[in-house]
């Protein structure tokens, strides 16, 4: 059992999920399929750090029900092993950004402008970056090898705003240049003359300094294959896992994963300057 009623974790979604019976009897499932790969610190953990321990849990699973096959992991590694087909290894690690704190905070007000768009968006980069430096260090250490693909998968449900994502995707303005959307009108007529989207490769922070939103064409993130984003969260279990995730491919990872490798939720590809959107919950492309 992963919940015990006797057990009461700092964390307070798992007070929350103890009075809640269906949610619970939904992450006991998830656990009985995850259970046989979460390394060991798992359990006794996940009363303390409930939405980032759900989200590994949640998409193990995933993983389980898409046909990947998982291998248990080390403590000091990265969360999720997967071994591929062929025999090779691909990792997932795992974050649930938070609002952060300081100036730079994404404030909890109802109405969110675009202003409050870029501090999740600096929320989300922040996180990848964690993850990358975390990279590093898993390979200085000698837990995952330079010819491994290496996936960084954000969940967003702690931060206020994100939980309703925008068009650009969240996740899409965080790691290339395409900016908020934009509208011109004829001043003579009021009609719309052009849609696209404002090219946009930093957003600055309150201090001042820039912060890159342009890492898929950057040199030294080519480490990461790919990025799963989704705000998904244990009040919310969708019936088919996954369905709510973003899965967008580094067009420059030295490590590739396969086209189609998820085939779940919304798939991003990058090529050259087009984006390809693939919709496996409706089964439609789009090109833009």
């Amino acid at each position: 059992m992963l919940i015990d009623e006797k057990k009461h974790g700092k964390d307070p979604h798992y007070k929350k999920i103890l009075k809640i019976e269906a949610i619970n009897n939904r992450l006991e499932d998830l656990w009985v399929d995850f259970c046989p790969f979460a390394d060991s610190n798992f359990k006794q953990d996940f009363p303390e750090n409930l939405i980032s321990r759900f989200w590994e849990m949640y998409l193990g699973s995933m993983f389980i029900q898409e046909g990947k096959k998982l291998q248990k992991v080390s403590n000091g590694g990265p969360d999720i092993c997967i071994v591929e087909p062929a025999g090779n290894i691909l990792w997932v690690e795992a974050i649930a950004s938070t609002p952060g704190v300081g100036p730079d905070k994404v404030p909890n007000l109802r109405k969110i402008d675009w202003i409050k768009k870029e501090k999740v968006i600096l929320r989300i980069r922040s996180a990848i970056e964690a993850k990358y430096i975390k990279y590093l260090s898993y390979l200085e250490k000698g837990y995952i090898l330079d010819s491994d693909p290496y996936v960084i998968a954000i969940n967003s449900f702690k931060i206020e705003h994100a939980q309703s994502d925008v068009y650009p995707s969240f996740i899409i303005q965080s790691i290339s240049p395409i900016g908020p959307e934009t509208i011109c009108i004829n001043p003579e007529t009021g009609e719309k003359t052009r849609e696209g989207y404002k090219h946009r490769t930093e957003i600055i922070k309150i201090n001042r300094a820039p912060v890159k939103t342009d890492i898929i064409m950057q040199d030294k993130y080519r480490v990461i294959s790919a990025f799963i984003y989704s705000e998904v969260s244990p009040y919310e279990i969708p019936s088919k896992l996954g369905s709510k995730i973003r899965i967008v491919h580094n067009p420059k990872a030295i490590n590739r994963i396969i086209d189609g490798w998820l085939p779940i939720g919304i798939e991003y590809k990058f090529d050259e300057n087009n984006i390809t959107r693939i919709n496996w919950n409706r089964k439609t492309t789009e090109s833009g």
